[in-house]
């Protein structure tokens, strides 16, 4: 968190998704150090976990608001950097983190904000080379449709910010740029290295949104 925390300026205007203990502390600290930040969260739909965040640092208070995901782009204007958190780092340096975040990354790279992934370096996952072609998982999420007729209703859980909209990942290790990741799972892990599949991420999510968590 000290890491990341050190990119933030007095004055800067945060956007962030989901909910990351990892995001929350950084912000906190940021804080604590006298920085005076604005924070917008968005409130991550399927789940909503940006709510339970955007509640508990405006407990701590921190300046916050909260916005639908659709309206990521429009407040894009008023963001000086953006946090994303990781349930997986590619070796390639992609992210794959809550769904709506590349949508985040996209708006912020068309805007020219710097984005920066804040996690462990335990979420690299060389497995995941070429990230962009996972087999995302979606869960089946109960919402109240104007029509008679059922309707599926897809919920993807995750989705894979490409490396080129990255601006650095910042992990206990340090900041590198995402096509570094790759040198750090070497270090890590070695060469080929023997991990869980990226699909088994998804269990404890799933698990959350049957319990109401």
């Amino acid at each position: 968190a000290g890491i990341a925390e050190r990119r933030l300026e007095s004055g800067d205007t945060v956007l962030t998704n989901t909910y990351s203990l990892f995001v929350k502390k950084t912000l906190l600290k940021a804080a604590e150090r006298g920085k005076a930040l604005k924070v917008i969260v968005a409130e991550s739909r399927p789940g909503g976990e940006g709510v339970e965040l955007a509640v508990e640092l405006a407990d701590a208070g921190v300046p916050t608001q909260l916005v639908v995901d659709l309206a990521v782009r429009y407040v894009m204007r008023e963001v000086d950097k953006v946090l994303l958190a990781s349930e997986a780092i590619a070796a390639n340096g992609a992210n794959v983190s809550k769904v709506g975040s590349s949508l985040i990354a996209l708006a912020a790279h068309e805007a020219r904000v710097r984005v920066f992934v804040v996690a462990t370096s335990l979420k690299i996952s060389p497995e995941t080379l070429v990230g962009e072609l996972l087999e995302i998982p979606e869960a089946d999420y109960p919402v109240d449709l104007p029509v008679e007729q059922p309707l599926r209703v897809r919920a993807p859980l995750f989705d894979v910010t490409p490396p080129r909209m990255i601006d650095a990942i910042v992990t206990e290790k340090g900041l590198v740029a995402p096509e570094f990741v790759v040198m750090i799972a070497r270090e890590m892990y070695g060469w080929p290295p023997a991990l869980a599949s990226i699909p088994e991420l998804s269990e404890g999510f799933l698990r959350a949104l049957g319990e109401g968590v």
